[in-house]
Order: C-alpha cells, then structure tokens, then sequence
C-alpha cells in the first residue's frame, strides 16, 4: 500500500495492491469522516485505488483498510494534506462521526 497527496484539491489516494496472495481478497475501506464503508474485490497481483475528498473536513484524512482472509490486519491513513494554506483544526476532534455525516 502507499498513499498519494494531491494539495491541490486536498485529496489523498490510497493505492492498494493484492501481491501476497494468489486468492481473490475482499477488502474493505473505512472512511471515518463518513462513516462510509466500501468493499472491493481485488484479484491475484490486481490493483485499487482508492480516492478520499477532504476539503469538506479541511483537508482532514482518516481511511481504514481491513482484508477478510486476515482479521488483524489493519491499516490506518490519517492526517492532514499539507498545502501551505491555513486550515481548520480536526473536525472529528469536536464532533461525533454521526454528527459530521449529517454536516
């Protein structure tokens, strides 16, 4: 896995590789801010990936990815997409995930 900043328009993509495995993986992402979670598919040395938008938290980030075949794996992307540019502090530091859905 690694993650790709685009400041321009604070977004973070996650590109996430199937290459241990020679089994398709369900994999599922866990979007914090959202409460939004996906579930993908990911064939034999297949590729995702994965877009997250957060101008709407300030360029504020947090995705989970989990994998079916491996219950305690885990991997977290949180932070904040550095621009230059003043921001806001963490939206989820003040407010609960229901609350910002419905923001």
């Amino acid at each position: 896995m690694r993650s790709i900043y685009d400041t321009s328009d604070e977004s973070i993509a996650i590109v996430i590789r199937n290459q241990h495995n020679s089994d398709p993986e369900k994999v599922g992402i866990t979007d914090a801010y959202t409460g939004k979670v996906t579930r993908h598919q990911l064939q034999p040395h297949g590729t995702l990936t994965y877009f997250s938008e957060s101008k709407k938290t300030f360029g504020w980030y947090d995705v989970t990815i989990q994998v079916a075949s491996d219950l305690s794996f885990r991997r977290q992307f949180a932070g904040h997409v550095e621009n230059g540019c003043d921001s806001m502090t963490d939206p989820l530091i003040a407010q609960t995930v229901s609350e910002l859905a419905e923001a």
